[in-house]
């Protein structure tokens, strides 16, 4: 199962200024309820970071834990489209193991985000390529993977 978030993010400007969090609107990837995250100066580095956190949902109860999937994010070339800033990662044994909040049935509202902490620089990303009237779009897709 696949889940795909297509994220147009305005007032990116501020954000970085601001040092700011912004959270998409939920999806679902099958019946796991997710949300990406941006970190507008990750720990105060000048970088963006990009996450993804599972929710609690109607159907926690019935899923498999914790939850192990695949993740692509797509930072959008807006001038043409061909020089997408794309990261990918699996979740591993060792995840699971040294990050079980970010992956165990949510006990409060969303788990601990899981990512990357250095997608990409505040520099770049305000850039005429990724950031147009003062927007970027950001693509995540989701595949859930079997148990280890």
């Amino acid at each position: 199962r696949t889940g795909r978030l297509e994220w147009n993010v305005k007032e990116v400007k501020q954000k970085i200024e601001n040092k700011d969090i912004t959270d998409s609107d939920p999806f679902y990837v099958g019946l796991y309820k997710c949300q990406s995250i941006i970190y507008w100066n990750h720990d105060n580095t000048e970088n963006v970071g990009v996450f993804i956190r599972i929710m609690r949902g109607d159907f926690d109860e019935k899923l498999h834990w914790p939850i192990r999937y695949s993740c692509t994010f797509v930072l959008i070339d807006q001038i043409n489209n061909k020089d997408n800033l794309v990261y990918s990662y699996i979740v591993t044994k060792e995840d699971l193991e040294k990050y079980p909040e970010s992956f165990k049935r949510p006990a409060k509202y969303t788990n601990d985000g899981f990512g990357h902490t250095s997608f990409i620089s505040n520099t770049d990303i305000l850039g005429k390529k990724y950031c147009k009237q003062d927007s970027i779009t950001l693509h995540t897709s989701i595949e859930l993977l079997p148990p280890l």
